[in-house]
């Protein structure tokens, strides 16, 4: 029987992948520090990609939630970053993949499509779970024709930041920001021309450019 597994999702992420299909364990496979589990409740292995503050605060998380259960022991177990973890997920395909996954939500349309990975929306629909408390815009993210594939962990947004001094610098005013994307080149061609600086620059990192262009109305296929 081949696993599935549930996404569970932060906005650089998805979280939740499917009991169906999986094991009891009380090992891990990937990397990382793994405990022995519980031989009187179900073992799930739950692979994620938290380092440092963020990664101990999650694991606390997760150790609060293996004392109030009486039935699953949750292995949490570090697989390096997010793409890493895909990178890992698509290595194995089938075969040992995590009852759990933390992924980026830049990968939600890959593992919707992957035929190991089961929509939580069976799973919430089953227990009659209510999600009212969730940002309806999040939930949205996460669902492909009309299935809700991943839970939401974290939604992460993108900030501009602005530099006053250079905006004064150039006789623009520094209260009054730009706010559109022909504003901004606008304004950073008058930062270029006057003071050679580059005028906006943001990271490589396909949601940064997503969420600016839905601010402007547009959409991004897929």
């Amino acid at each position: 029987m081949k696993k599935l597994v549930f996404l569970l999702v932060a906005f650089t992420s998805v979280l939740a992948f499917s009991l169906a299909g999986c094991s009891n364990k009380n090992t891990s496979s990937g990397s990382g520090s793994a405990d022995s589990g519980d031989k009187n409740k179900t073992n799930i292995d739950l692979w994620h990609s938290l380092s440092g503050d963020n990664g101990k605060n999650f694991e606390k998380i997760v150790d609060d939630f293996n004392k109030e259960s009486d039935s699953v022991h949750v292995n949490a177990v570090y697989q390096g970053g997010y793409t890493d973890a895909i990178t890992k997920i698509r290595a194995v395909g089938d075969k040992e993949v995590p009852a759990i996954l933390q992924a980026s939500g830049t990968n939600r349309k890959y593992l919707a499509e992957s035929d190991f990975v089961k929509p939580l929306q069976e799973v919430m629909d089953k227990e009659k779970f209510d999600t009212s408390g969730i940002e309806e815009n999040v939930l949205n993210r996460y669902t492909i024709d009309d299935k809700l594939y991943s839970m939401p962990f974290s939604s992460s947004n993108a900030i501009m930041l602005y530099n006053k001094d250079m905006l004064k610098e150039v006789g623009l005013d520094p209260e009054n920001p730009p706010t559109t994307y022909e504003e901004i080149e606008k304004a950073s061609q008058k930062i270029k021309d006057k003071t050679k600086n580059y005028g906006f620059s943001f990271a490589t990192i396909g949601w940064y450019f997503e969420e600016l262009l839905a601010n402007q109305g547009g959409i991004i296929p897929g």
